[in-house]
């Protein structure tokens, strides 16, 4: 496991490498990815070789997202493909890790922050309830999973039922709370970006049956809850 700080990071996904500078994670690929997101920047399924997670603070609020992005696309000549998330963590903040499993190898980096957590059972317009606890502790819980391999579409999309159960899982364990003391699922602003090169290995399946998905699981609630250490 890395801490992130300022540096740039090989992958163990072949032709793809990472930088962090104090505002950026910026993932570059020579190759094309697959990938399925709910990114607010070419979110969906996309093939892309770019994605920024960018530091952004409290009080951002910006009508042209895009256009905030231009900058560090321009810098390391990036496509308009590329995937983009915000969030108000510190890139400092950020853990990577690389992993393999049968034959397979994977690299996650991760950013998490609690402001605005949420929970499933409020309704309405108290949707959002932001923790007096974590009023200080910003950002959002950004995972993102590369992949060398050749997925499914079943395992895409299934891939994020295991990331989203063992983050849920993590976050009730911890027993992080709304203000009305109900527990919650994530942040409002929770992203999760799936990326594979479709090459090598054929996964079919990524459920938690499989030890491909009980190692995806297991990595992201050990890697999240080391990034959370910090704020709670």
């Amino acid at each position: 496991m890395v801490i992130l700080n300022g540096k740039s990071f090989n992958s163990n996904i072949p032709n793809l490498k990472i930088f962090i500078d104090e505002k950026d994670i910026v993932i570059i690929s020579k190759d094309s990815l697959e990938c399925l997101s709910n990114a607010v920047i070419n979110g969906g399924r996309v093939t892309s070789n770019a994605i920024i997670n960018h530091h952004v603070s409290l009080d951002f609020e910006y009508t042209n997202l895009k256009e905030v992005l231009e900058p560090i696309k321009n810098k390391f000549k990036l496509s308009d493909s590329t995937i983009g998330l915000f969030t108000a963590v510190e890139m400092k903040e950020a853990v990577l890790i690389n992993e393999k499993v049968d034959d397979v190898d994977y690299t996650i980096i991760l950013t998490a922050g609690l402001t605005n957590v949420i929970s499933p059972i409020i309704e309405g317009s108290d949707l959002i309830i932001p923790n007096e606890n974590f009023t200080n502790k910003p950002g959002t819980i950004n995972i993102i999973l590369l992949i060398n391999g050749r997925l499914t579409e079943h395992a895409a999309v299934n891939l994020f039922i295991t990331i989203t159960e063992a983050k849920t899982l993590l976050l009730n364990l911890l027993e992080i709370r709304t203000n009305d003391g109900k527990l919650v699922t994530g942040t409002s602003t929770d992203t999760i970006v799936i990326c594979f090169t479709c090459k090598g290995q054929l996964i079919e399946w990524s459920g938690y049956a499989t030890k491909f998905g009980q190692s995806i699981g297991r990595t992201i609630f050990n890697l999240l809850k080391k990034a959370l250490k910090g704020i709670r």
